[in-house]
């Protein structure tokens, strides 16, 4: 989350929503106190992971409201009168992503490095243990942050805090948006274009992953010969965003489940930004 109290402006940064692209431009006009501030403990290994008292260890970066009622107060209350902003995504295409996150974070296995039997075989049992995590408290451990559903960043107890919602889809809007309010104020932020993304990408099938693997040595030789132009080429071939490698994934039963039985809030979040699921 960034709250800035000069420019009356704050950005609730929802986990696998395009925030990290955000953050790297608006970052500098932050004004959030830091966790250590707070007399947080950090996690012995984990970066931004700091033990919330009463909750446990949470990620600093993406605090749903209802921990951060219980973190800085006055910070949420900053939420109701400044010009909130986010941005969602929508829920089968987020969970998919939330699920490759936590893959290649806590257990060290990119998808992209399973057969497609082992990667329904770990999304059934990474998603019965958010499930339980989900039965345990409505604050999911940080280790499944990426699954916290994006409601709980914009509503709390009924209240809708954050008023700007955009769909990933509408970052054009988003960024007109938020360069209009901070043009009022006399400042103008870069373009979120312009600072780059966080996208992932991913071989394009196991066959050429293993082609490629195996031949590292020759294909580092080959590299050094190929101009640059063919080079970008290649890469097209051989490689494709990890979204768009693994949507099937959005569409199997295991996720549309999880959707409707634990998520159904932000499948109403984004049919009201104009978003359909066609599941």
């Amino acid at each position: 989350m960034i709250v800035s109290d000069t420019y009356e402006f704050a950005f609730v940064h929802i986990p696998k929503c395009a925030g990290t692209t955000v953050r790297a431009v608006l970052e500098r006009y932050d004004e959030t106190p830091g966790p250590q501030a707070l007399g947080l403990e950090p996690h012995p290994t984990h970066e931004n992971i700091f033990d919330l008292p009463g909750v446990g260890y949470v990620d600093f970066h993406h605090l749903p409201l209802q921990a951060l009622a219980l973190a800085m107060p006055e910070q949420l209350d900053k939420l109701r009168r400044y010009d909130a902003v986010t941005i969602v995504r929508e829920p089968h295409d987020r969970l998919v992503s939330a699920f490759a996150e936590h893959m290649k974070r806590y257990r060290k296995t990119p998808l992209q490095n399973l057969s497609t039997a082992e990667i329904e075989e770990w999304l059934g049992k990474i998603l019965a243990q958010v499930g339980e995590a989900f039965s345990a408290s409505p604050i999911l451990p940080h280790e499944f942050v990426h699954f916290q559903p994006q409601a709980d960043y914009i509503d709390l107890d009924g209240e809708r805090v954050v008023s700007n919602i955009f769909p990933i889809s509408d970052m054009a809007g988003f960024e007109a948006m938020v360069h209009e309010h901070f043009q009022r104020r006399g400042e103008t932020p870069e373009s979120f274009a312009a600072s780059g993304s966080n996208v992932s990408v991913v071989h394009r099938s196991e066959f050429s992953r293993r082609l490629i693997e195996g031949n590292r040595s020759l294909i580092r030789t080959l590299g050094r010969l190929v101009p640059n132009k063919q080079k970008v080429a290649m890469r097209k071939l051989v490689y494709a965003k990890r979204q768009d490698r693994f949507a099937d994934l959005a569409a199997s039963d295991a996720v549309k489940q999880f959707v409707r039985r634990y998520t159904p809030a932000d499948l109403e979040l984004w049919n009201a930004q104009g978003g359909h699921d066609g599941r």
